[in-house]
């Protein structure tokens, strides 16, 4: 007459916990028992199950296997004093009930059959009583009760990472926007210090693009790729501003060259004037040049006759 309970923690991988308890449920059916209570969450569940007492130790090995035991303990309560106990009480209370309902078969007066009556109806009360107690122990000593927790392995537990966008110049960047990929896709945004936060599964392969509209319409965009293996702050750079410069120093080649085109337009368009006004002073002087020295010997004569 030994009622048995036992306890086992179970550390299953990583998203391995509800698998894991719809196969202990199932296990429970199948060997004839029933489950007491249930509470499971994301990463971590228990169950309280009675299973045939006689099957408790296979039971218990049969769910050893659906991962790795943690701990285990088993303890028995001897309930035959108890039980003895209360068969004892239990007949002397099913005889007392007997004696009074022959009391009440001989009354001859209203008060005595109802002071009567009341006496059965205490007694009546203490047997239901009595005997659900008896069930329970017997229920005990039949059924082994097991309490299972099952948890996922410690490396499995979930990590805060902060995504913390940047420009060129090492500012912040408000209004970022992270895509993020980390077992499952997600959109996040970055706030007045240009970081945004999430909570990942540690271990989880994170890839990301982060993306940023300039006032002046260009797109910014960086990608990367980590793991998500501690609580750590992922920083993101931009290789250009977040806010466009005074002078677009891409726009001064093109400057440049459109003036250096114009200059030179313009050069050519002096040659074309000044070249033939050059030309035609050129060949003035040189006629003037050839009509003084035709005349320059007359006049030498003139002077000498003089």
């Amino acid at each position: 007459m030994i009622s048995y309970t036992a306890s086992m923690s179970l550390l299953v991988p990583r998203g391995g916990v509800k698998r894991c308890v719809d196969a202990i449920l199932s296990l429970v059916s199948s060997y004839g028992g029933y489950i007491s209570s249930l509470s499971i969450w994301e990463d971590r569940a228990v169950l309280a199950v009675k299973v045939p007492q006689g099957s408790m130790m296979a039971f218990m090995e049969d769910v050893s296997r659906m991962g790795r035991v943690a701990g285990r303990s088993i303890s028995g309560t001897d309930l035959a004093d108890r039980i003895i106990d209360l068969e004892a009480r239990l007949r002397g209370a099913r005889e007392a009930e007997a004696k009074l309902l022959e009391l009440l078969d001989r009354a001859r007066s209203v008060d005595e059959v109802l002071s009567i009556m009341r006496e059965v109806s205490r007694v009546r009360g203490e047997i239901e009583a009595m005997e659900a107690q008896l069930r329970n122990l017997e229920t005990s000593i039949s059924y082994a009760a097991i309490t299972i927790e099952v948890s996922e392995e410690p490396g499995s537990r979930r990590v805060e990472v902060i995504f913390r966008v940047l420009d060129s110049r090492g500012q912040p960047v408000p209004g970022a926007q992270i895509y993020l990929k980390a077992g499952e896709a997600r959109r996040l945004v970055t706030d007045e210090f240009g970081e945004a936060e999430a909570v990942l599964e540690r271990g989880s392969n994170i890839s990301l693009i982060a993306m940023f509209r300039r006032p002046d319409g260009e797109l910014l965009r960086a990608s990367m790729s980590d793991v998500a293996d501690s609580n750590k702050t992922v920083i993101i750079r931009f290789d250009k501003p977040s806010e466009p410069p005074a002078i677009d120093l891409e726009a001064l080649p093109g400057l440049a060259s459109t003036l250096a085109s114009y200059l030179v337009t313009g050069l050519m368009i002096l040659a074309i004037i000044i070249m033939p006004l050059t030309i035609l002073m050129l060949a003035v002087i040189t006629v003037a040049k050839r009509m003084y020295h035709r005349l320059a010997p007359a006049r030498r004569q003139g002077e000498r006759k003089q």
